[in-house]
C-alpha cells in the first residue's frame, strides 16, 4: 500500500490537439484504481472510437508505481512510451491517459508521431491542472478496534476528540468496527484509544 501523499485526477479530462497533416489526436486522461478498472475504461472508449485507426495508452498506478503503455500499430516507442513520459514527469499516480488518432492520410514518421502524442497528452494534462482536476491524496490506513461493551462510551469519547468515526460496527461478545485514519494520525489515536480504556482496547492494522 502506498502511504505517502500523491497526486491523480478526480475526473475525466479530454482534449483534442489541432489537426496534423489530417490526423486527429484526441486525448481522454481519467482515473484508475488498477488493471482491471484501466482495460475496462479502454475496451469503452475503443467502442465509442471504433471508427479511429489508433487507441493508444498509458498508465500508472500507485501499487509499486507500477506502468503499463501500448501503441496500438503504431511503430514500436512512438506513442505508449511518449504517452507516459508526461505521467511521470507531472509524478501522478492512479492515472490513464488514451489518445485516440484518426489517421488523416499522410504518414508522419516516428519522430512526428512521438511529438503529437507527446504534445496530446502534456495539453489533456496542462487542462486538468488548469480545470483544478488534479488533487492531492493522501492514503488512510483502516484500524481494526476491538473493545467490550462497558468500554463504549469511553471509545466514543476518545473517537470524538480525535474528530475519527467508526465504521463496519459489528456486535458479538464484543465490539468489532473499523477507523480510517491519515499515517500522521496513528500514533495519537493509538495513544488516545489507549489512555481511554486503560489500555483494555485491541488494535489492529487492516492495511497490507
Amino acid at each position: 500500500m502506498n502511504k505517502q501523499p500523491y497526486l491523480t485526477l478526480s475526473q475525466t479530462v479530454k482534449n483534442e490537439i489541432p489537426a496534423i497533416k489530417g490526423s486527429r489526436f484526441i486525448a481522454l486522461a481519467f482515473p484508475v484504481d488498477g488493471n482491471e478498472t484501466a482495460m475496462v475504461r479502454l475496451s469503452g472508449i475503443k467502442t465509442k472510437y471504433s471508427d479511429a485507426r489508433h487507441h493508444c495508452w498509458a498508465y500508472r498506478l500507485c501499487s509499486q508505481k507500477k506502468t503499463r503503455f501500448a501503441d496500438d500499430g503504431e511503430p514500436t516507442g512512438s506513442a505508449g512510451k511518449p504517452i507516459l513520459a508526461p505521467i511521470v514527469g507531472r509524478d501522478l499516480l492512479d492515472v490513464m491517459v488514451v489518445v485516440i488518432r484518426y489517421f488523416g492520410g499522410v504518414k508522419l514518421g516516428v519522430g512526428g508521431l512521438v511529438r503529437a502524442y507527446s504534445q496530446a497528452t502534456n495539453d489533456v494534462l496542462s487542462l486538468a491542472e488548469a480545470q483544478q482536476v488534479i488533487v492531492r491524496i493522501i492514503p488512510k490506513i483502516t484500524l481494526q478496534l476491538i473493545y467490550s461493551y462497558n468500554d463504549t462510551g469511553h471509545i466514543a469519547a476518545a473517537l470524538s476528540s480525535l474528530a475519527v468515526s467508526e465504521k463496519n460496527s459489528r456486535y458479538t461478545d464484543r465490539v468489532v468496527s473499523e477507523i480510517d485514519v491519515v499515517p500522521d494520525q496513528l500514533i495519537e489515536v493509538k495513544r488516545c484509544l489507549k489512555n481511554y480504556t486503560a489500555g483494555r482496547i485491541h488494535i489492529k492494522s487492516l492495511n497490507k
